[in-house]
């Protein structure tokens, strides 16, 4: 499978309003402190690339307003000790004064331009000229960006019912400090394609998500030859589907609320607005 996977956590985290349970703000899109992303690289230019209610305040009139100004990204490395991380810092604030960041006019894509790539060597490691805002703080160990050429594959070349992979940091999984998972790695969660919306040009995945997954690939897998497996990007987990749940809190007065709860199905944005911003840099 080509390339890494990253996530990344803002400095301060954001706590939710008054009576909204965490994961339901703004409806049902998923906030937390951490998200998760990618790294792709295209014409020479590594991009990060995630869900805009990552890194904008959503409910601000002001589009381009941030929600924190700095964020760090951990990933995935191709050493051979397993627990290299690539850990770089990114100034938000500078990216976006800069013209380094883009959020789409509609879609929950935002596109971050990291660097340019000068070279890459036979080992698939780069050398690359930081935009002013993105730097390592572990300079030995490098981030692996997905190629889009070779990675990518756009919403009209989908099938339905494939099976898909969603990778992620789904921290919200993590109560009390204490868990069995390891969150220094990404969760891989299996399910498939199970619809195109061509109304609103979103993938509709069988597979839950939670607050951590918002910006996190999803792959999938086809075998277009006997013993050859591709693996695709063809979108970002943006938000989960909700469906409505009565709880019972039966008294002399009252028989019971409904509530929103995660359905299992995953709604994710197609790659093609990623690619779209792009080429706009």
């Amino acid at each position: 499978m080509p390339g890494t996977f990253s996530f990344w956590r803002r400095s301060t985290s954001i706590q939710p309003k008054a009576g909204v349970q965490p994961g339901q703000e703004a409806g049902v899109r998923i906030h937390s402190e951490f998200g998760t992303g990618m790294y792709l690289d295209e014409s020479n230019k590594l991009f990060f690339v995630t869900a805009a209610h990552c890194i904008f305040d959503m409910s601000s009139t002001n589009r381009l307003q941030l929600i924190n100004s700095n964020a760090i990204l951990s990933s995935l490395s191709r050493t051979t000790n397993v627990n290299d991380r690539a850990i770089e810092s990114l100034n938000l604030t500078l990216l976006e004064q800069n013209g380094h960041i883009k959020r789409h006019a509609v879609h929950d894509i935002t596109v971050i331009q990291i660097a340019t790539i000068v070279s890459t060597n036979s080992f698939g490691f780069l050398e690359i000229q930081c935009n002013p805002g993105f730097s390592s703080l572990s300079p030995t160990v490098a981030p692996v960006p997905w190629g889009v050429k070779d990675a990518c594959k756009t919403f009209k070349d989908v099938p339905d019912g494939c099976d898909s992979y969603v990778l992620g940091y789904p921290v919200s999984l993590l109560f009390d400090q204490q868990s069995e998972i390891d969150f220094t790695s990404p969760l891989i969660r299996k399910g498939v394609i199970s619809q195109k919306n061509n109304f609103t040009k979103k993938l509709i995945i069988d597979s839950a998500v939670y607050g951590g997954n918002s910006g996190g690939p999803v792959l999938i897998v086809q075998q277009p030859n006997l013993g050859e497996t591709d693996f695709s990007i063809v979108g970002i987990i943006t938000q989960y589907v909700p469906a409505e749940a009565t709880v019972d809190v039966s008294t002399s007065t009252s028989h019971g609320a409904s509530v929103k709860v995660n359905s299992g199905y995953g709604v994710a944005e197609p790659i093609d607005y990623a690619l779209e911003l792009m080429q706009q840099f």
